[in-house]
């Protein structure tokens, strides 16, 4: 991941980075907004399993 991130420009959150970007690409900022998300760093919303690391894309949920 850190090949996505210039080192002159190291940003301060995760949802900045362009391996990020890329693999939220389809979700609209709208969809960060709900109120049963809060934002983009809310990883758990969708994630159920981030706690223990795994964001795979087969155990995602995005509430409504």
């Amino acid at each position: 991941m850190n090949e996505s991130i210039p080192s002159s420009a190291v940003p301060l959150r995760i949802s900045e980075t362009r391996y990020f970007i890329s693999k939220h690409d389809e979700i609209s900022k709208a969809t960060f907004k709900r109120k049963s998300i809060g934002s983009a760093a809310n990883c758990m919303a969708c994630h159920k399993n981030a706690d223990k690391g795994d964001f795979s894309e087969s155990q995602i949920r995005i509430p409504r």
